[in-house]
This record gives C-alpha cells, structure tokens and sequence, in this order.
C-alpha cells in the first residue's frame, strides 16, 4: 500500500489562537523498526488540550515546536510498522 505524502488535520500554529485546519501536513514516516503508523479516524478534544493551548501548563519547549497536533484517545487503522512489530498487521486498504 502507497501512503499519501501529505494529510489534513487540525493544529496549534498559534498558542492562545483557535486551531488552523491545514491540509498538506507531511505524513509522518517510521524512524525505528518497533514504530507503528495509524491513520487517525477519530481523536478526543478535553480540557488538558485546551489548557496546551490556552499555555495554562507553562512552558510547552519540551513539546516541540509549533505548529502541534494536539488531542489523544485516537482510534483509526495501521497503515505501516516497523520490522520488529510482529503482533499487529497493516490494514490491507485505507
């Protein structure tokens, strides 16, 4: 399966602005050999990613740098692995 080399998604480009929808976000590429890529369907929003974004934690630096693709909880499919992943199988089609 060929991976897009660019997705969509919401970000932080801003802290104390609203997130910006951007549509050529690269597409992250495995580094190590026990990575996982999931193509993201759904994710939650709650009140810590507000707080990110709002900098109500303080410094954020160890985050990395903007722009940030908050949230968490994700749920979506495995697109690629990493050669010593051996318990998950990549989904045939996205």
């Amino acid at each position: 399966m060929s991976l897009p080399k660019t997705m969509k998604g919401l970000q932080i480009v801003e802290y104390k602005k609203p997130y910006k929808l951007s549509k050529d976000i690269p597409v992250p590429q495995l580094e190590r050999n026990n990575e996982v890529l999931i193509k993201v369907a759904v994710a939650g929003y709650c009140h810590g990613d507000l707080m990110i974004q709002n900098t109500d934690l303080g410094d954020f630096g160890i985050m990395g740098t903007l722009p940030l693709i908050p949230s968490h909880e994700g749920a979506g499919v495995v697109v690629a692995i990493g050669a010593k992943v051996k318990d998950l199988k990549v989904r045939a089609s996205l």
